[in-house]
């Protein structure tokens, strides 16, 4: 399945930088394990089961009924499941971000909270100097 059209739309209709649409349209491993996973039993979508069922309910020209998904609905599953791929990099990607600027205001409030603290110290001796004298 190519991304490269659509891909291509994303990178210019967003700021995703050259090293980030890299890494977005990086290959991904195909699905070939030897058992199958949990989350691999949910197969079909509900539009394709609608398809599905409008298939068998109207059957081709040849008057088969294929319980097998079809190639053309099993490569909308698998566009479906690349763009979620995506679209989950995209997001943690976001929550990496959005961590490094909220590590970054820390650092900076506490190097403020410092300088404050500072601040008073030299303050409190000044009004004990003053007290004394």
């Amino acid at each position: 399945v190519a991304l490269a059209p659509q891909a291509e739309s994303c990178r210019a209709s967003s700021s995703i930088s050259t090293s980030t649409y890299n890494y977005l349209s990086s290959p991904i491993a195909p699905r070939t394990y030897l058992l199958p996973s949990s989350t691999s039993r949910k197969r079909k979508t509900s539009a394709v089961e609608l398809e599905l069922a409008k298939r068998q309910c109207f059957p081709t020209e040849t008057g088969e009924q294929n319980v097998d998904i079809p190639e053309d609905l099993q490569a909308a599953i698998e566009w479906k499941r690349l763009l979620n791929t995506v679209s989950a990099r995209k997001s943690r990607m976001r929550k990496q971000k959005r961590l490094q600027e909220l590590e970054d205001e820390n650092a900076q409030l506490k190097a403020q909270n410092e300088q404050l603290l500072k601040g008073l110290e030299v303050l409190a001796a000044l009004v004990r100097a003053r007290d004394v004298a």
